[in-house]
């Protein structure tokens, strides 16, 4: 789902809808097989951006790098 005003993407993490800002966004693929059709989507996260020392405080908290979800066509 997309939130056009606040500039979201909400994902189903756990069970809650979970908002993400598209400038955490680096690329998403769609991919379809038969029935099933799967979605990837990849995030920025620290130091990738500039690769600079500076960019890469906090690294060790966690970050989500990427996203998979299943679809099944009704």
């Amino acid at each position: 789902m997309v939130d056009r005003k606040a500039q979201t993407v909400i994902l189903p993490i756990h069970g809650f809808a979970v908002p993400f800002h598209i400038n955490t966004i680096k690329n998403a693929s769609k991919n379809d097989e038969g029935e099933y059709t799967y979605i990837r989507i990849n995030f920025q996260t620290p130091g990738q951006l500039a690769g600079k020392k500076e960019d890469t405080v906090g690294y060790e908290l966690p970050y989500f790098f990427e996203a998979d979800f299943l679809g099944v066509a009704v």
